[in-house]
């Protein structure tokens, strides 16, 4: 079905696989975008030299370069350095997150990707492009009129509300400080997985607010804000923390943090975002439970007993521990399957 939706945006996809490719262009063609796809890096990176090219989602698994090199030649190229580029991919931990905004890229969606939340996000980074093509083109224009205070102030305040806007709009938590770690913004899904509100929080220091910790020895994590301002660097959360809110709740997230810098390279202070990994997180204990758990019985299975007889014969190479094996047979077990069932079986079992 064709779709009426007025022209949106210009985009070049970047993905082997052919599915893929068809999926985005199709769904994306519909909403009104005009969209363009390579299948290599090298295809990828002469492709975003048109002009035209505002935003570019890319795989990071491709035969010849991978995404991480084709985002780095891109943004050392004056032509293609400011178009956004938004990474697609299977890898979903919190560190290949953070290489790809190391390597210049403005987001990260995991694969298998949800189409609503692709649309979001190129809506959304399109949105801040243009807005931060809008506020250069609104800087060039006050240096040459740097003597008129009152436009000055009028035109901060404006791109203070268009920034304020943008993060609202942002899916994720986004808490920004000073230089010193004292909270200056803090957007409403900051608000909900804290606990505190804005005008409260505003001030406080991010450990005050942002209480973290390691969801298996319970102890304080490093709070990323702390490295990002010490070190300069994009900073991610470990693996395995955990938020506590203000009533108590518990969400595990992910995050990174960066400094921000103002236009002498000085830093200014720091942005953290955040999001709830809850449900996913234990998704991946459940299945991990029950790849090595028998459904019937809750008791290891025999890749599970593997596994610990494993350690427990390396814990006694290495030590002074002491195992012990009970094997149990249980005796003609066909015959109460074959004379009442397999459910009285089942229950036998367990």
């Amino acid at each position: 079905m064709v779709s009426n939706t007025s022209y949106r945006g210009n985009i070049l996809i970047v993905d082997d696989l052919p599915d893929n490719l068809r999926l985005l262009r199709d769904t994306l063609n519909e909403q009104g975008y005009k969209v363009r796809s390579a299948t290599t890096g090298e295809m990828a990176i002469r492709a975003a030299q048109l002009p035209t090219t505002e935003l570019i989602l890319l795989d990071i698994k491709l035969p010849d370069l991978d995404g991480y090199e084709v985002c780095r030649q891109l943004k050392s190229n004056d032509r293609t350095a400011d178009i956004p580029v938004i990474f697609l991919s299977a890898l979903n931990e919190t560190f290949n997150k953070v290489q790809g905004l190391a390597a210049g890229g403005v987001d990260y969606i995991a694969k298998p990707f949800h189409i609503e939340e692709v649309l979001a996000r190129v809506e959304t980074h399109l949105t801040i492009r243009r807005l931060q093509k809008k506020l250069q083109e609104q800087n060039l224009r006050l240096v040459k009129e740097i003597e008129e205070n009152q436009r000055l102030k009028d035109i901060y305040f404006a791109e203070k509300e268009l920034a304020q806007v943008t993060l609202k709009s942002i899916g994720d938590a986004v808490i920004t400080t000073d230089a010193q770690g004292y909270i200056r913004y803090f957007n409403p899904v900051a608000e909900s997985l804290t606990g505190w509100k804005s005008e409260e929080a505003e001030g406080m220091l991010l450990a005050e607010v942002f209480r973290i910790v390691n969801e298996v020895t319970r102890k304080p994590a490093v709070n990323p804000i702390t490295d990002a301002l010490s070190k300069g660097l994009i900073v991610g959360l470990a693996n395995h923390t955990i938020l506590i809110a203000l009533d108590g709740t518990e969400y595990a997230i992910e995050d990174s943090a960066a400094p921000i810098r103002d236009r002498h390279g000085q830093i200014i202070g720091a942005v953290i975002v955040f999001h709830d990994v809850t449900e996913s997180r234990y998704l991946a204990r459940q299945l991990s439970w029950e790849a090595s758990h028998d459904a019937l019985t809750g008791l290891i299975n025999r890749r599970g007993f593997e596994q610990q007889l494993i350690e427990a014969i390396a814990a006694v190479q290495n030590s002074t521990h002491q195992h012990a094996l009970c094997y149990l047979d249980l005796d003609q077990f066909k015959v109460v399957n074959d004379t009442v069932g397999h459910i009285a079986g089942d229950e036998l079992l367990r």
